[in-house]
């Protein structure tokens, strides 16, 4: 699996890549295609048990993307902060 001391390095740049990847999910969830008010809205900033922050964007923006016809699969992360998906 790799040095155990890459793992947190490694892991953020897994987490950066996904939120790469969404960012043009979320230009395309704007106030005048008839999104949901939480798309609208600014993202509400969380933190784990263990102290990593984290954005976590609601469902709803994700409803009715022009040329995006796929369901929401998510991987839970148990390290390095339980709870977090991606």
């Amino acid at each position: 699996m790799g040095n155990p001391e890459q793992r947190p390095v490694q892991v953020g740049l897994t987490l950066l890549a996904v939120l790469l990847m969404a960012l043009p999910l979320l230009a395309a969830c704007d106030g005048d295609s008839g999104t949901a008010p939480e798309c609208d809205s600014e993202p509400e900033v969380m933190t784990t048990a263990d102290g990593v922050q984290f954005v976590r964007t609601p469902n709803a923006c994700f409803q009715n993307l022009s040329g995006f016809p796929y369901e929401a699969r998510y991987l839970e992360y148990r390290w390095p902060a339980p709870g977090l998906r991606g």
